[in-house]
């Protein structure tokens, strides 16, 4: 386990953790074979596939199952200790809203107060109808328990083995696609070596000698501190800004096969949830995004790209429309400005 400093900010990289190449082909087992499945509902019609570049021959079970999509969710059994959290945060919920329902108590309130961490309020309930409620739910989950060896699954034995399979074997690495919900199976070797090859870039990244959240952490605490003495932000602004356990980001990759099915490059993506800079990025983003959206550059979405070109009048006879594309946006963006 090593630690990078990029553009992005740091991250966490492991030895053995990845995807695949702009940085040269590798071995690509069965040439990009493709597996393609067509759904058709009443209203739309879906077309998946599964596209494998490793080294493994994928049976026809795994690929009904892989062309389910990677957010499918099989049929679980119901645990009793999931269910009774569950039925707590549930309850809680609806306490929560009994308890401020009165007029103005929840919508007259700022919206930066959100900035503040989570609660752990549970008000007491004196609602005898929600109890009721509850209590009807708990029956039902006990019933819902005593009968799971009878609930209908959603994937056939052979498909469930078929996760077990494919799960255990780490040879491959499972991704989707960058563009276009296809999913894409590789050697996890290819996988690994792609990301190595990107963060040998030394005009990118650098290698770090440990994990720097303690000393990055300390000097957001110190910035903060200095703010709450001179009134700048409150207590709970300030608890909110520098979280006690923040995870450390981690880097991964999506292949792109939509500019090549052969060798495609990789998008880097580094999943910051729960790290230390979250926070921050929640609310620098809460203080700009007005002043920013008044501008007469920004464009909100792509809906408003449209609307603005079917107001422009072109005088001229002869117009090109021309777009550029930025490779590697978010690493060439300067950050010591």
């Amino acid at each position: 386990e090593y630690f990078l400093w990029g553009r992005f900010g740091y991250s966490r990289q492991y030895p053995g953790s990845s995807t695949r190449s702009r940085c040269g082909p590798t071995r690509r087992g069965q040439g990009g074979k493709k597996h393609w499945s067509t759904r058709t509902s009443a209203q739309t019609t879906e077309v998946t596939s599964v596209f494998n570049l490793s080294d493994r021959p994928l049976t026809l079970i795994e690929i009904s199952l892989l062309e389910k999509g990677l957010s499918f969710a099989p049929t679980s059994f119901p645990n009793p200790l999931d269910l009774e959290v569950d039925l707590h945060k549930f309850g809680r919920d609806l306490r929560l809203k009994e308890f401020f329902k009165a007029p103005g108590t929840l919508g007259n309130i700022p919206q930066h107060n959100r900035f503040k961490p989570k609660s752990s309020f549970d008000p007491p309930n004196h609602h005898a109808s929600i109890r009721a409620f509850l209590r009807k739910t708990q029956d039902d989950f006990s019933s819902l328990i005593s009968l799971q060896k009878k609930l209908n699954t959603n994937i056939s034995t052979a498909q469930r083995s078929a996760i077990k399979s494919l799960a255990q074997d780490k040879t491959i690495a499972i991704r989707p696609a960058d563009k276009g919900g296809t999913v894409v199976v590789m050697n996890y070797k290819d996988y690994r070596d792609e990301i190595m090859c990107q963060l040998q870039d030394p005009g990118t990244y650098r290698a770090l000698p440990g994990d720097p959240t303690v000393l990055i952490r300390n000097k957001i605490e110190s910035v903060l501190l200095r703010g709450l003495t001179m009134s700048c932000i409150t207590q709970d602004l300030y608890n909110f800004l520098l979280p006690i356990h923040p995870r450390t980001p981690i880097l991964y990759t999506l292949p792109k096969i939509h500019k090549n099915a052969t060798h495609p490059p990789s998008r880097p993506i580094v999943s910051a949830c729960g790290g230390l800079l979250e926070p921050l990025s929640k609310w620098l983003d809460f203080l700009v995004k007005e002043s920013v959206m008044g501008l007469d550059t920004c464009l909100k979405d792509t809906p408003q790209l449209i609307t603005d070109l079917r107001g422009i009048v072109l005088l001229e006879t002869e117009v090109v429309f021309m777009t550029s594309d930025v490779k590697s946006l978010y690493t060439v963006i300067p950050t010591d400005l």
